[in-house]
C-alpha cells in the first residue's frame, strides 16, 4: 500500500485526482492502477504505474472495450524516473496533472 501511495503523491496527490478525475484506485505489491475520467479526445480509460526493480517506473495506458469485454493496451513507457512521471502521464494521455 505504501508504494501505491508514493506513486500517487509523485503524480501530484489530490491535485492529480482533481485534474484527471481519477477513481477506483487499486494497489498491488508494486503498482497503482486507476481509472480516469472521460474527457473529449482522450481514448485512455485506465492507467497502471508499476515500480520496476531498477527503481524506475513503467506507465501503461489502456482502454476498456465494453463490446468485446476486454482491456486494450494503448501505450507503454518503461524506464520513467519519478521526476518525469507527471510529464510521461501528460504526454501519454494529454491530461495535465496540476494547474
Amino acid at each position: 500500500m505504501t508504494i501505491a501511495k508514493t506513486i500517487l503523491e509523485q503524480l501530484g496527490g489530490g491535485m492529480f485526482v482533481l485534474m484527471t478525475g481519477a477513481k477506483d484506485m487499486v494497489s498491488s505489491d508494486n503498482a497503482l492502477r486507476l481509472k480516469i475520467g472521460r474527457f473529449a479526445g482522450v481514448k485512455t480509460t485506465h492507467v497502471k504505474v508499476t515500480l520496476d526493480p531498477c527503481d524506475t517506473y513503467t506507465v501503461e495506458t489502456m482502454r476498456w472495450n465494453g463490446r468485446k469485454l476486454e482491456m486494450q493496451e494503448i501505450d507503454k513507457m518503461s524506464g520513467v524516473y519519478c521526476t518525469d512521471l507527471r510529464r510521461a502521464f501528460t504526454s501519454m494521455t494529454g491530461l495535465d496533472t496540476s494547474l
